[in-house]
């Protein structure tokens, strides 16, 4: 797995050298980002990182179109908005139930814990408004990006719930309404 990983992160790092945009992601997630420029008024979009709401790696693609461009006051702003699709993987070892019991040990009494891990597929929607840093080749960027799709493997709980205690094959993927992320880039 660990491979994988390493494996992963070089060939997005290895794309990203006649990438536009390259940077960082945080909010909901760390990723590493890369923006490329379809047209004048497209983008398309990749971020692999850890995913914040399990122990996972995801990889989300999407493609976007600038709504607004403009220039006030000297400064450059854009607003844009997109979709596109998602991946993760889920390997959520030490998961907390609602006990405060750790998974993937065995208790005292000799009950044993399951680990959580699972492939989450989804769509991926995107909004965000990004500032073009005066005499600097950088973006600074807020954006919303939702991702809703379906989890498989062994995890617990369901859904919103909070019944960690319960342990299911699959699920719908719903902690993804939630990612809002600042994302730093160095614009070649």
């Amino acid at each position: 797995m660990k491979r994988l990983i390493i494996l992963a992160v070089a060939a997005l790092f290895a794309t990203s050298l006649s990438a536009q945009n390259v940077g960082i992601r945080v909010g909901g997630n760390f990723e590493a980002s890369y923006k490329y420029k379809l047209s004048e008024g497209s983008f398309a979009e990749g971020n692999l990182g850890l995913n914040g709401w399990y122990r996972g790696l995801q990889l989300t693609a999407t493609y976007n179109k600038y709504l607004l461009e403009t220039d006030i006051a000297g400064l450059h702003l854009n607003i844009y908005a997109g979709g596109g699709l998602g991946v993760a993987y889920r390997w959520n070892d030490n998961h907390k139930t609602d006990l405060g019991k750790m998974t993937g040990y065995k208790e005292t009494d000799g009950t044993t814990h399951k680990h959580t891990s699972g492939l989450l597929f989804g769509v991926v929607g995107q909004a965000g408004a990004e500032y073009q840093v005066p005499g600097r080749p950088m973006t600074i960027a807020l954006e919303y990006r939702p991702m809703l799709g379906w989890v498989t493997g062994r995890y617990a709980g369901t859904g919103f719930s909070n019944d960690l205690t319960t342990w299911k094959k699959s699920r719908f993927y719903t902690p993804g309404l939630f990612d809002l992320g600042v994302v730093v880039r160095y614009k070649f």
